[in-house]
Protein backbone atom coordinates (compact mmCIF):
# COMPACT_ATOMS: atom_id res chain seq x y z
CA UNK A 1 0.00 0.00 0.00
CA UNK A 2 1.53 3.80 -1.24
CA UNK A 3 1.28 6.22 0.79
CA UNK A 4 -0.93 8.41 -0.70
CA UNK A 5 -3.36 5.77 -0.37
CA UNK A 6 -3.18 5.66 3.36
CA UNK A 7 -3.79 9.15 3.14
CA UNK A 8 0.16 10.21 3.64
CA UNK A 9 2.21 11.50 1.13
CA UNK A 10 5.90 11.50 1.36
CA UNK A 11 5.66 15.55 1.67
CA UNK A 12 3.55 15.08 5.20
CA UNK A 13 6.43 13.41 6.29
CA UNK A 14 9.71 14.33 7.29
CA UNK A 15 12.97 13.50 4.55
CA UNK A 16 15.08 12.41 7.90
CA UNK A 17 14.46 11.15 11.17
CA UNK A 18 16.56 14.23 12.66
CA UNK A 19 13.50 16.37 11.28
CA UNK A 20 11.25 14.95 14.12
CA UNK A 21 11.25 16.86 17.48
CA UNK A 22 12.17 14.64 20.54
CA UNK A 23 10.85 16.18 23.68
CA UNK A 24 9.67 15.44 26.97
CA UNK A 25 6.24 14.82 27.23
CA UNK A 26 3.90 17.18 28.82
CA UNK A 27 0.61 16.58 30.41
CA UNK A 28 -1.38 16.26 27.32
CA UNK A 29 1.06 13.64 25.80
CA UNK A 30 0.10 11.06 28.14
CA UNK A 31 -3.61 11.33 26.69
CA UNK A 32 -2.01 10.12 23.52
CA UNK A 33 -2.68 6.26 22.97
CA UNK A 34 1.10 5.56 22.18
CA UNK A 35 1.88 7.33 25.38
CA UNK A 36 -0.83 6.50 27.57
CA UNK A 37 -1.03 2.67 26.86
CA UNK A 38 3.16 2.28 28.12
CA UNK A 39 3.59 1.06 31.22
CA UNK A 40 5.63 1.79 33.73
CA UNK A 41 5.89 5.44 32.57
CA UNK A 42 8.79 7.50 34.40
CA UNK A 43 7.92 11.12 33.40
CA UNK A 44 12.03 11.99 33.90
CA UNK A 45 13.16 9.06 31.30
CA UNK A 46 10.14 9.12 28.35
CA UNK A 47 10.19 10.92 25.22
CA UNK A 48 7.89 11.94 22.71
CA UNK A 49 9.05 12.38 18.96
CA UNK A 50 6.49 14.98 17.26
CA UNK A 51 5.93 16.26 13.31
CA UNK A 52 3.95 19.15 12.98
CA UNK A 53 2.93 19.30 16.75
CA UNK A 54 1.50 15.85 16.08
CA UNK A 55 3.00 12.98 18.94
CA UNK A 56 4.27 10.38 16.06
CA UNK A 57 6.69 8.07 18.80
CA UNK A 58 7.93 7.74 22.11
CA UNK A 59 10.24 5.63 24.46
CA UNK A 60 9.92 4.96 28.02
CA UNK A 61 12.84 3.77 30.17
CA UNK A 62 13.51 4.03 33.90
CA UNK A 63 17.07 4.09 35.74
CA UNK A 64 17.10 0.96 37.79
CA UNK A 65 21.06 1.66 39.36
CA UNK A 66 23.19 4.75 39.01
CA UNK A 67 25.10 3.32 35.42
CA UNK A 68 21.61 1.21 34.23
CA UNK A 69 18.84 1.92 32.62
CA UNK A 70 15.87 -0.53 31.15
CA UNK A 71 14.26 0.24 28.04
CA UNK A 72 10.36 -0.64 28.64
CA UNK A 73 8.76 0.36 25.54
CA UNK A 74 9.39 2.29 22.04
CA UNK A 75 6.97 2.72 19.62
CA UNK A 76 6.36 4.69 16.22
CA UNK A 77 3.27 5.17 14.58
CA UNK A 78 2.12 3.20 11.75
CA UNK A 79 2.10 5.80 9.00
CA UNK A 80 5.27 7.18 10.33
CA UNK A 81 7.24 3.59 10.46
CA UNK A 82 9.75 2.51 7.94
CA UNK A 83 11.57 6.57 8.07
CA UNK A 84 14.23 5.51 10.50
CA UNK A 85 12.04 7.28 13.57
CA UNK A 86 12.88 3.80 15.52
CA UNK A 87 16.04 4.00 15.16
CA UNK A 88 16.49 7.66 15.93
CA UNK A 89 14.65 7.28 19.00
CA UNK A 90 16.85 4.61 20.16
CA UNK A 91 19.88 6.34 19.55
CA UNK A 92 17.95 9.35 21.65
CA UNK A 93 17.40 6.92 24.19
CA UNK A 94 20.90 6.06 24.14
CA UNK A 95 22.35 9.39 24.43
CA UNK A 96 20.21 9.92 27.32
CA UNK A 97 21.62 7.17 29.35
CA UNK A 98 25.46 8.41 28.20
CA UNK A 99 24.81 12.15 29.25
CA UNK A 100 22.80 11.06 32.38
CA UNK A 101 26.28 8.86 33.68
CA UNK A 102 24.70 6.09 32.69
CA UNK A 103 26.96 2.89 31.35
CA UNK A 104 24.12 0.02 30.22
CA UNK A 105 20.81 0.30 28.52
CA UNK A 106 18.92 -2.65 28.43
CA UNK A 107 15.72 -4.48 27.74
CA UNK A 108 14.06 -7.57 28.27
CA UNK A 109 10.58 -7.62 26.08
CA UNK A 110 11.58 -8.39 22.74
CA UNK A 111 14.12 -10.85 20.76
CA UNK A 112 17.19 -8.74 19.38
CA UNK A 113 15.80 -7.69 15.96
CA UNK A 114 17.77 -5.75 13.48
CA UNK A 115 16.91 -2.49 14.81
CA UNK A 116 18.91 -3.23 18.35
CA UNK A 117 21.73 -4.65 16.17
CA UNK A 118 22.37 -1.92 14.02
CA UNK A 119 22.67 0.10 17.58
CA UNK A 120 24.96 -2.09 19.31
CA UNK A 121 22.78 -3.91 20.80
CA UNK A 122 23.68 -7.27 22.04
CA UNK A 123 22.07 -10.40 23.72
CA UNK A 124 23.30 -11.92 26.50
CA UNK A 125 23.06 -15.39 27.68
CA UNK A 126 20.59 -14.39 29.81
CA UNK A 127 18.35 -13.14 27.15
CA UNK A 128 18.81 -9.48 28.05
CA UNK A 129 19.20 -7.77 25.08
CA UNK A 130 21.88 -5.10 26.40
CA UNK A 131 23.81 -1.58 25.06
CA UNK A 132 26.87 -1.27 26.88
CA UNK A 133 28.91 2.35 26.59
CA UNK A 134 32.58 3.12 26.46
CA UNK A 135 34.12 5.08 28.99
CA UNK A 136 36.05 8.01 27.56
Amino acid sequence: MSLRTRGLSRSDKPADPWDYKILRPNDEDFLHPLVGNLVPVDREWTRVAKWGGTLVGCYSMSRVAAEAFVLNALTVDREHRRRGLGSWLLAHAQAVVESSGGRRLEFRSVPCTSIFARSHFHESADGVVRFDTTAD
